[in-house]
């Protein structure tokens, strides 16, 4: 089976454990901030490992625990900005742009904090799956 395909959640006191691809797991508490617009996981990634290209609106911000990786953005060969955890680099940009992190390491472990902002997109989904507002 594609490790694309597979997907793997076991659940393990508060959290979820996502193994969506080889050599990428998400660790996503398995309860939300209610009326939240955020999200929060911690990442780790295997070396010369990455999450895929993706899009989503608001802003991300990833706040490394453990070795340091790429945040990727556009085309390939993508603009990459480094996050480090021992030179406390982060990043934080605006997730509707097609972005990826990857661990460029060939034998470093590398882990982060993943904060989701989505901002007026969730909350007007909210809002008018509530009667109370209106979607733009």
């Amino acid at each position: 089976m594609s490790t694309w395909v597979r997907q793997t959640l076991t659940m393990k006191s508060s959290v979820v454990r996502s193994h969506l691809w080889t050599g990428v797991e998400y660790v996503i508490p398995n309860r939300g901030l209610a009326c939240s617009d955020m999200a929060i996981a911690q990442l780790t990634l295997e070396p010369q490992k990455g999450t895929l290209w993706n899009v989503h609106p608001g802003y991300e911000v990833l706040i490394p625990l453990r070795g340091e990786a790429e945040v990727r953005f556009g085309e390939e060969p993508a603009t990459a900005y480094r996050v480090s955890f021992e030179d406390g680099l982060l990043a934080h940009f605006l997730s509707d742009k097609r972005h990826r992190v990857w661990n460029p390491s060939a034998d470093t472990i590398v882990s982060m904090l993943v904060l989701r902002m989505y901002g007026s997109a969730r909350t007007n989904k909210y809002l008018a799956l509530q009667g109370t507002g209106t979607q733009e």
